[in-house]
């Protein structure tokens, strides 16, 4: 089975662990996934890109082929996976994915799962690059926010959708301050940094909110969003 792993530019992982090309590593398959009794990897490099931020977090991840023969992986859904068996085939190049993208990303992932109707036209308007002011995406934050309080979404629902808001929120004020001067630069880069932490966090709460996360194809879900905004 191919996967594929992040490492960071030493090639270590969890506990500076050091990975080697050819070699391959075995963990117990003991405990819960997020524990050392299991080999983390995804099933599309995408997914990989995508979720870092959640998961590992390398600020400048490399990207591996790998090769598992372990026929039953531990699966959250299509967020990641473990195995008990791993070898490092080849290293790829990471994808190119734009800030934009990214978002779309996490919008996408929501309206799988939220249904309020205001919500829905707003994401839809931001898609189709309509719609993406800071007072649209703030009234869209102020929706997911009446929703919760009225009981019409169960908590990950109303998380995925208050993320995704959230991160176009960020997005919106980080490309608005990108152009200006060195302080405003680096708010823009935080501003950026917030997005795509909501933009993940949007991801994973909606694949929370379904009853079995396989149901929420993710990996097709990431090629809408960069196949909606090409480079």
């Amino acid at each position: 089975m191919l996967i594929y792993k992040l490492t960071d530019q030493e090639m270590k992982t969890f506990k500076g662990f050091e990975w080697k090309l050819g070699v391959k590593v075995t963990a117990s398959g003991i405990q819960g996934l997020c524990t050392n009794g299991w080999l983390h990897g995804y099933e599309h490099p995408l997914l990989a890109i995508f979720h870092n931020p959640i998961h590992a977090n390398y600020p400048h991840p490399r990207l591996f082929e790998a090769e598992t023969t372990d026929e039953k992986p531990l699966r959250d859904g299509f967020l990641k996976l473990g195995v008990r068996n791993l070898t490092l085939i080849k290293e790829i190049l990471v994808p190119e994915v734009s800030l934009e993208q990214k978002v779309a990303y996490g919008i996408l992932c929501a309206k799988e799962v939220y249904p309020a109707a205001t919500w829905q036209q707003w994401a839809n308007d931001w898609l189709s690059r309509g719609g993406r002011s800071e007072r649209l995406a703030a009234a869209a934050l102020e929706a997911t926010w009446a929703s919760k309080e009225a009981g019409a979404a169960v908590a990950a629902l109303w998380a995925a959708a208050e993320a995704a808001a959230r991160a176009v929120e960020a997005a919106t004020w980080a490309s608005k301050e990108a152009g200006a001067a060195a302080k405003a630069a680096e708010e823009a880069a935080w501003a950026a940094e917030v997005a795509l932490e909501a933009t993940w966090a949007a991801a994973e709460a909606a694949a929370r909110a379904v009853e079995a996360a396989e149901r929420l194809n993710l990996i097709t879900i990431a090629e809408i969003a960069i196949n909606l905004f090409p480079k």
